[in-house]
């Protein structure tokens, strides 16, 4: 036998579940196998220590119950699963209302002021600097005169 598939059946073999033949067989490999052998006796001492563990707790009516709130989500309404996850998170909920609220007021609020309190000119062309009336020929400065020009004229 070799150790691969000595390997696949060492759980069996540990839990005595291999027909005789197989079993003496798989025996022999590991005695003259010492990888085999020390990979039994990890496999083994592995299954000594989960026995000495505790019993777990069994809740018996666990099944139905989580069955039971299972087809209970299934059946909420989208705003139903709306608040419920806004009642897991009402603090950042709020804040990131009140901050999107703040802002598109902040922003009409001064839209409003900077409309009332600029100047004719300023509307007119924003883009305006007199730095530009002295540029070199050829450049971008007499390119964007040459423009704006056109565009007046």
């Amino acid at each position: 036998m070799d150790c691969n598939k000595a390997k696949k059946r060492l759980k069996a073999y540990l839990d005595r579940a291999l027909p005789d033949k197989e079993a003496q067989a798989l025996q022999a490999h590991i005695q003259n196998c010492p990888h085999c052998a020390q990979e039994t006796a990890v496999l083994s001492r592995a299954w000594d220590i989960l026995l000495e563990l505790p019993e777990p707790e069994i809740i018996p009516d666990l099944l139905p119950e989580t069955l039971a709130r299972i087809r209970s989500l299934q059946k909420e309404s989208l705003w139903e699963k709306l608040s419920r996850w806004l009642t897991l998170i009402p603090g950042p909920a709020a804040a990131a209302t009140a901050l999107a609220l703040g802002l598109y007021f902040g922003t009409s609020i001064g839209t409003s002021i900077s409309q009332i309190y600029s100047t004719p000119q300023e509307q007119e062309d924003p883009l305006y600097l007199e730095i530009f009336n002295d540029v070199p020929p050829q450049s971008i400065g007499d390119a964007y005169l040459s423009i704006t020009k056109g565009k007046e004229g």
